[in-house]
């Protein structure tokens, strides 16, 4: 599942790239509180994405011998994996609370097209 999680990790990135650069370049100018959060959240809910798909790997003994690599499994890695996976979990809630207003307009914007699109096909 985290090596999934990892391709979907990489499309959003991409997808969203010129505003992570962007707002990165303006982090330490005038930047609306909302978005200095916004931006903090992001970078911390990265970090913590990455240490808990390592983690996971580095944990998992079917991915490793799929690799090829025969590792004991490690208890730090294990805690390191858990601990990182609430906290990710967490942060991604309060990521999508703050764009849920975005994520719903999309959603009716993409509705509406592909009704708008439908009826020109019928």
């Amino acid at each position: 599942m985290g090596l999934g999680l990892i391709v979907i990790l990489m499309v959003h990135l991409v997808l969203n790239w010129n505003w992570i650069v962007g707002t990165t370049r303006r982090v330490f100018s005038r930047l609306p509180g909302e978005m200095r959060f916004n931006h903090l959240l992001d970078s911390l809910l990265f970090v913590a994405m990455t240490l808990t798909m390592v983690s996971g790997v580095l944990t998992s003994e079917s991915a490793l011998a799929t690799m090829g690599i025969a590792i004991k499994s490690d208890h730090f890695w294990r805690n390191v994996h858990g601990d990182f996976a609430y906290a990710t979990i967490g942060m991604v809630g309060v990521h999508l609370g703050m764009h849920v207003r975005w994520i719903v307009s999309k959603l009716k914007r993409t509705r509406r097209e592909a009704a708008s699109d439908g009826e020109e096909h019928s």
